[in-house]
């Protein structure tokens, strides 16, 4: 079959010809037809990409973790996302940040890319957030909102995330893992009709606004969290932990795991989550969970994370003290005494202390890097196993590690505790320090 194109007159004359066959289209069916065939193609195509990463007895639920069905606009559900206003106040325009050349392009490729989905719309509401442009940490640039101004007008939603030491707990027993990853998690819940307005931002190529629900929102985390709760409730602390975005599968079996992971994949399905088949992993014995490493005997710190204590430079600012203190202090259920240790870095953030890095807070720096350099591996606690607490109270801070009794005859840690005692404290003997530590 030839294609050409023909003048009006010598079409007349084919059309009289009994053996031509004459046919009618049009350039937008035909592009219609073209785009049909390209989607069908990217969809062939990335089915292929998935199967060749998920295991083959869940090859069933290969939609799950397809990144075309995450771009499209999800429906109105009751977990659309409200901001409330804690008072009726002019939120008004924010200046607009200076950003380079090549954040500027970044930013109209999202733009342009999430116009498309219909993710974002053009808005006419009377106030606007500014644009940021944040470097991702493999490489890339991240586009954000700065919704401070909103977030600090904005009525908490107090609905509670999972405690970390009680996530941990609940998974002792377990001898096999599956991660998955929730793609575009946020992406997915519609902003409600009444508060999309509130989410506008602006930047050169004009003023937005998110139907579906942003991240960088205050109440967001807690939104998704309630979310998945309600999917998931009969699985919590059975077999799944969910924290947000981030599900861990546990069991003690591979049977009982298989049976697991499909109860969570068809859960999903049916909530119209995707996950992201690049960040999941399946049936494995040891997994990245929340900055930890977990294992079946125990859990560890991430060795990403103590290269980037190593090269931490010294701060000198009070800001660049607090910021090293919260990332010790999120690791420190690994550190014995931590309390004592960070004291001088503790007491140099406070406000009626100037500013001065004296050799005990060089000190206290190097001892609690060196501290998560040599973390040990916390092992789970066991109710069955003969359990040791040891106390110490001494400098305004008491102490203490919880211990078990293992079949190698050594007392490994379940976690160490350590806090700065009040000024009524101070006046205990040092018996009654030493109980602080146990209560």
């Amino acid at each position: 079959m030839d294609i050409a194109l023909i003048r009006a007159s010598r079409f007349l004359r084919n059309t009289k010809d009994r053996k031509t066959e004459t046919f009618i289209t049009s350039l937008s069916e035909i592009e219609k037809a073209i785009e049909d065939k390209r989607a069908e193609d990217r969809s062939v195509q990335e089915e292929r990409e998935i199967k060749e990463q998920l295991p083959e007895q869940y090859h069933e639920f290969v939609d799950v973790f397809s990144k075309i069905k995450s771009d499209d606009l999800p429906e109105r559900k009751e977990y659309d996302h409200r901001i409330e206003l804690e008072k009726e106040v002019e939120l008004g325009y924010c200046p607009l940040y200076y950003i380079t050349a090549e954040e500027l392009q970044a930013a109209k490729d999202y733009i342009v890319e999430n116009l498309d989905k219909g993710f974002i719309v053009p808005s006419n509401a009377p106030y606007a957030s500014p644009i940021l442009i944040a470097k991702k940490p493999g490489g890339g640039l991240r586009f954000c909102v700065d919704y401070r101004r909103l977030n600090s007008l904005t009525r908490k939603d107090r609905y509670p995330l999972p405690l970390i030491d009680e996530v941990f707990e609940r998974i002792s027993k377990a001898k096999i893992f599956t991660k998955l990853d929730i793609r575009q998690g946020f992406y997915r819940i519609r902003m409600h009709q009444e508060s999309s307005d509130l989410t506008t931002f602006r930047c050169r190529y004009g003023t937005f606004k998110y139907e579906v629900m942003p991240f960088g929102l205050t109440n967001g985390p807690a939104t998704f969290q309630r979310l998945i709760n309600d999917i998931f409730l009969d699985c919590l602390d059975k077999f799944l932990i969910a924290f947000v975005d981030d599900l861990l599968i546990y069991s003690e079996d591979a049977v009982e795991h298989e049976i697991h992971v499909r109860m969570v994949l068809q859960r999903l399905r049916d909530a119209g989550l995707q996950a992201s088949i690049k960040k999941c992993e399946f049936h494995v014995t040891t997994t990245k969970y929340l900055g930890f490493i977990i294992t079946p005997e125990g859990i560890k710190v991430d060795p990403a994370k103590i290269e980037a204590v190593l090269t931490w430079k010294i701060p000198t600012t009070v800001r660049g003290v607090q910021s090293f203190l919260g990332f010790c202090n999120f690791y420190r259920k690994f550190i014995a005494e931590y309390g004592r240790i960070a004291k001088p870095l503790y007491y140099l953030t406070r406000q009626d202390v100037p500013f001065v890095w004296a050799k005990q807070c060089g000190e206290a720096f190097e001892k609690l890097k060196q501290a998560l350099v040599s973390a040990p591996v916390l092992v789970y606690y066991n109710p069955n196993k003969l359990t040791r607490v040891e106390t110490d109270a001494s400098d305004g801070v008491v102490a203490a590690v919880l211990s078990q009794l293992y079949n190698d005859r050594e007392w490994h840690p379940v976690g160490y505790y350590s806090a700065t005692i009040s000024t009524a404290e101070h006046n205990y003997d040092i018996y009654d320090k030493e109980i602080l530590a146990i209560i």
